[in-house]
């Protein structure tokens, strides 16, 4: 995943306060356990030496409405006496609260939800028109949701049984009109879809015919956004039309999206081993390529990063804030995501057995002796 959302966080000296909170409000007594919650973190932050207004003010974002439904986790990070991040994502599984107090703040599970989902823009279509909605993830709300009413509803159906050119010309009055309904529709779908950046998936459902308009609308307003379609045997906007068969198929999709992720991910770093400069393995050499402003992605297994510790001042150069330069034994995850995010690589989480046997290695912008091309050799060597 891309992580400059998270530079303006790094590039505070810190120290860091990270508090990751349960504030889901699936329960019937969901406001008295958030207040419990929110009551024990502001303790846990005085305990730490937390300003008394910078506490206050990390309780009262615990104590806000998320606007989520279902399980949902508060991510706050403070530095500087102010909150520098406030997230909220919906469907973690998350009981009670951690607050962490440290020259780096606790990121790398925020991270691991963040780059796990799949986003996507769903649009639901007929020849009038179509519900278009920019989720990040399935498990949320929309970040964006627009009723696209075409501008052509005149001739919008064809006609059977009138014969000869009359007939005919309705039919491609209502062939013009679809195809100019369906370039209204694809200008809102990839305008969503560059809302949420990155590279969303873009799922289209509704009526057959117009699907086929509307791929070829998306193609010509954005051809770059072709390879990202899918089309979804279900999903009506008819009166009285079940979503359940819709989003269980927009389920389907968004899994199989992130297998073939995690392949796409597998293969790069196959290829990148066998060219021998293009990967590196193990947290030594994956740091000492982030010094060298080298990596393109860091890819990491959480789960066997939880207790590896590494002092940063063994790697000279390596970007981190001020604060954690000089601060000793640091846990190797957030030295790992501090680096990479102040020298602008990705991160990906990614399945056990992908990164090594500690959980660690990178993908490489450029290689440290790349190979010489025959173009590129001396043609008259001495």
């Amino acid at each position: 995943m891309d992580l400059s959302a998270l530079r303006p966080v790094f590039e505070h000296a810190g120290p860091f306060t990270t508090v990751h909170v349960d504030v889901s409000r699936d329960v019937e007594d969901a406001d008295h356990r958030i207040d419990i919650r929110r009551r024990d973190v502001e303790s846990d932050l005085r305990e730490a030496g937390v300003d008394d207004t910078l506490v206050e003010e990390i309780g009262r974002r615990i104590a806000e409405q998320s606007g989520l439904q279902g399980s949902v986790r508060r991510t706050l990070v403070a530095t500087d006496g102010q909150v520098v991040l406030d997230t909220v994502h919906a469907g973690v599984e998350d009981s009670g609260r951690t607050v962490d107090h440290g020259p780096l703040p606790h990121l790398l599970p925020w991270v691991t939800v963040e780059d796990r989902a799949v986003s996507f823009v769903l649009a639901v279509a007929d020849r009038t028109g179509a519900e278009v909605s920019a989720y990040r993830a399935a498990a949320g709300d929309p970040e964006s949701s627009t009723t696209v009413e075409g501008g052509e509803t005149y001739y919008i159906s064809k006609v059977d049984g009138v014969g000869g050119e009359a007939e005919n010309r309705v039919e491609r009055l209502a062939e013009e009109n679809w195809k100019a309904n369906a370039r209204e529709i694809a200008e809102e779908v990839v305008s969503q879809s560059r809302s949420l950046g990155g590279r969303p998936l873009l799922l289209l459902a509704g009526e057959v015919q117009m699907l086929t308009e509307l791929v070829a609308a998306v193609e010509h307003v954005d051809a770059g956004a072709a390879e990202r379609v899918r089309q979804l045997e279900s999903g009506s906007r008819a009166d009285g039309a079940s979503e359940e068969a819709m989003w269980s198929e927009v389920h389907e999709v968004l899994q199989r999206a992130a297998v073939e992720r995690d392949g796409g991910l597998g293969n790069d770093l196959d290829m990148a081993r066998g060219r021998d400069e293009g990967s590196r393995e193990g947290a030594d050499d994956v740091l000492t390529a982030l010094t060298k402003a080298q990596v393109e992605t860091v890819l990491v297994e959480p789960g066997l990063l939880e207790d590896a510790t590494v002092d940063p001042s063994a790697f000279t150069g390596l970007p981190l804030p001020m604060g954690a330069v000089e601060a000793g034994e640091l846990p190797l995850g957030r030295v790992l995501l501090a680096a990479a995010c102040l020298s602008g690589a990705d991160m990906s989480v990614v399945p056990r057995g992908f990164a090594g046997p500690i959980g660690v290695a990178a993908l490489l912008r450029w290689a440290e002796n790349p190979p010489v091309s025959e173009a590129g050799r001396d043609q008259n060597p001495v």
